[in-house]
Parts: C-alpha cells; sequence; structure tokens
C-alpha cells in the first residue's frame, strides 16, 4: 500500500512539472533575461565618422582641453587655403570645450609670408589669428576674439610653427599639400573701436597641435 502511494504521488509530480514546463514555452509576453532587451534608438546622437583622413587637431582653451572631433551638426574640417594670387594662406581648425553645442572655427592668416616649407611664423602685420565661438548647435550667438598687431589689440599675441610641408595628389589627383605643426595664441574679444576700454575678455589657445591637414592651393 505504501509502495503504491508513493508511485501514485511521483506520478502526480511529474504531471505537474510537465504541464508547468507547457505553459512557460507557450507564454510569449513574459520578460527577456536580462541582457537581450533592444537597445533604445535615438537618432539625434549619433556622430559622423572621423576617420582621421582630413587630419588631426588638439589645443587647449584657457586650460581645458578642446573637443575638436565632428558632432552631429558640426561637420566642418579643417583645411587650409592658399590663393597663388595674393599670396594668402588660410588654416581654418576647428574646436573648443566640451561643454559648448558647436565647435569653435580658429583662424590662422598669413599674408605674403608663407614659404611652402617648415618654418615659424609670430604675429605681426601679415600675420594674426582669431577665433570665434558659438552659443548652440547651429552655430548661432558668435563671439569674436582676435590676435592682431593693431593698436587696439595690444597684449595679443599668436605663433605658428610649421613642422611638416609635404607635396602630395589627392583623390583626383590634383596637386595639394599636407601640414603639421603648433601653435598658440591670446586673443581679445573683437571690438571696433579705435581704443580698447577697460579689461578686455581673453581667450588662451595652448598645447596647440594639427597633423596631416589639407593645404589646397600652392605657389605658381
Amino acid at each position: 500500500m505504501k509502495l503504491l502511494k508513493t508511485t501514485v504521488f511521483t506520478i502526480f509530480m511529474a504531471s505537474l512539472i510537465s504541464c508547468s514546463n507547457n505553459k512557460r514555452s507557450d507564454n510569449t509576453t513574459g520578460t527577456e533575461p536580462a541582457g537581450k532587451t533592444e537597445p533604445t534608438t535615438t537618432g539625434s546622437t549619433a556622430q559622423p565618422a572621423d576617420d582621421g583622413k582630413d587630419g588631426t587637431v588638439s589645443f587647449k582653451v584657457n586650460d581645458t582641453l578642446a573637443q575638436t572631433k565632428k558632432m552631429a551638426k558640426d561637420t566642418e574640417v579643417p583645411i587650409g587655403m592658399y590663393t597663388a594670387a595674393s599670396k594668402f594662406l588660410t588654416l581654418s581648425l576647428m574646436g573648443d570645450v566640451p561643454s559648448r553645442p558647436h565647435r569653435g572655427w580658429l583662424r590662422v592668416s598669413i599674408t605674403d609670408e608663407f614659404k611652402f616649407e617648415p618654418g615659424t611664423y609670430t604675429m605681426n602685420d601679415k600675420v594674426w589669428g582669431s577665433f570665434t565661438r558659438y552659443e548652440t548647435e547651429n552655430a548661432g550667438g558668435a563671439t569674436d576674439f582676435q590676435a592682431t598687431a593693431d593698436e587696439k589689440d595690444k597684449g595679443t599675441s599668436m605663433t605658428i610653427t610649421f613642422t611638416k610641408v609635404e607635396k602630395s595628389v589627392n583623390e583626383l589627383g590634383n596637386a595639394e599639400y599636407r601640414v603639421s605643426g603648433t601653435f598658440s595664441a591670446k586673443m581679445y574679444n573683437k571690438v571696433y573701436e579705435m581704443k580698447r576700454m577697460g579689461t578686455a575678455q581673453e581667450v588662451n589657445i595652448s598645447e596647440g597641435s594639427f597633423e596631416n591637414i589639407r593645404l589646397v592651393g600652392g605657389p605658381k
């Protein structure tokens, strides 16, 4: 009799376990195991590819390392432009502190002095720089700073050193250059009065470097 009870109880428990397993396999609305949930897609946070083919830039703004890589609504690339007719070079580099919604635009301009070889250029009447900062991700609310030899900008400074200037050929077969070097600057908020009044707002650019930046155009 005891053996019969044990056998019946065993069969009953096996039946319950079987029903429970069948229920679990039929349940399609249960919670997925941890780690298996689908990621949330926002769409607006995707960053553009930055494979380094346009060169790299690094510098600090008021002792804070700048964010220099492309952003979602900020995809300009660093580039140099040379106009042979006027012997005018402009080197444009992008970056600002990470808290800014859009990278700043740093420009170095050299008139009638740039040699297509390594060398150092210090601010004077033909060498100057500027830096534009933005308040919105669409480059709104611009504020300009500059380093020039003008009397109203007395106290500003800028130095750029080209450590490499190499001729190359782009994907279309046209000749251009690739440049590398270092830079630093002290700039004042741009004003249009002949004489600056009071203490100027400053931007200090330090530990600047650029590597393998395209320079379009060249000497005749």
